[in-house]
């Protein structure tokens, strides 16, 4: 990224496709099957940002739900019940392995930067979306021209 006359960069979020300056957020899509895309937002352009935190409980329901029929088939019957078991397994994998913060930077009437932020805890998180608040404040506060 070509930082702008009095750029720096504040920080940068989703293994750094998504950089946060004192001018602008800029996200670039990593190239994949042919597509690559680059959203660039003028800090005083935003218009909000959002932090959803998305997990699946029901896979922990399903997977409670196959152990109890995994114990009761072992206990009544004496079968394997190695089928019930797997599932208890993949679901309680597929519930850790879904959870996830996504995060959405509006413009104001135009362009979205949507993306998910893995491998950090929840403060660290809730402290980019500050930042970008904190950034866009600064920005406002400037005087004209500068």
């Amino acid at each position: 990224m070509k930082l702008l006359e009095n750029e720096n960069i504040l920080t940068t979020a989703d293994d750094n496709t998504v950089v946060l300056t004192n001018y602008r957020v800029r996200s670039v899509a990593s190239k994949a099957w042919g597509h690559s895309q680059t959203t660039s937002i003028m800090l005083e352009k935003i218009s909000s940002v959002q932090l959803v935190y998305l997990s699946f409980p029901v896979l922990l329901v399903l997977s409670g739900i196959t152990g109890l029929v995994a114990i009761g088939l072992m206990s009544n019957s004496g079968e394997s019940p190695l089928i019930f078991v797997i599932a208890t397994i993949l679901f309680i994998a597929g519930y850790f392995g879904s959870r996830r913060h996504v995060c959405s930077i509006a413009s104001d009437g135009g362009a979205k930067i949507i993306f998910t932020i893995k491998g950090i805890n929840k403060e660290q998180v809730q402290g980019f979306v500050e930042n970008v608040e904190l950034a866009k404040h600064n920005k406002m506060k400037m005087p004209v021209g500068y």
